[in-house]
């Protein structure tokens, strides 16, 4: 748990760091997508560990990741509701749906070699978001 919860740390910190030098909401953006891919990069053994080796009858770990899932979701709402870029009914799926394609990206990258590039990643996602 405790490699779990500095993991979750380094990564909300990198956000923070990103996010308090962005001029504009797109760097805003840019740089909360560009945090989380380069974590799920750098942490792929992690990532690997908790997908294959973890007992799916472990609860407090399972409970933990959801929290720590939550309060990833809830730093995107944040940002992204400064520019009002969907109504907030729809807020919840479409953060959903963007951390799902994040995800998919990294899983590729760290269970099938794929390489990944982060910068060309996230200008592909700023698009489909039309920031």
């Amino acid at each position: 748990m405790k490699v779990l919860e500095r993991a979750h740390q380094q990564l909300m910190a990198e956000i923070e760091r990103e996010i308090s030098k962005a001029k504009s909401f797109k760097d805003s953006v840019f740089g909360l997508i560009s945090c989380y891919l380069r974590f799920g990069l750098r942490e792929k053994n992690l990532i690997k560990a908790i997908f294959l080796k973890i007992p799916k009858r472990d609860k407090e770990i399972k409970n933990f990741i959801t929290e720590k899932r939550k309060e990833i979701e809830r730093k995107f709402k944040e940002i992204l509701l400064k520019k009002k870029i969907l109504e907030k009914t729809n807020l919840n799926f479409f953060i959903t749906s963007l951390l799902g394609i994040m995800d998919k990206l990294i899983l590729e990258a760290s269970f099938f070699g794929k390489r990944l590039d982060i910068k060309k990643s996230v200008f592909q996602i700023l698009r489909i978001l039309k920031i």
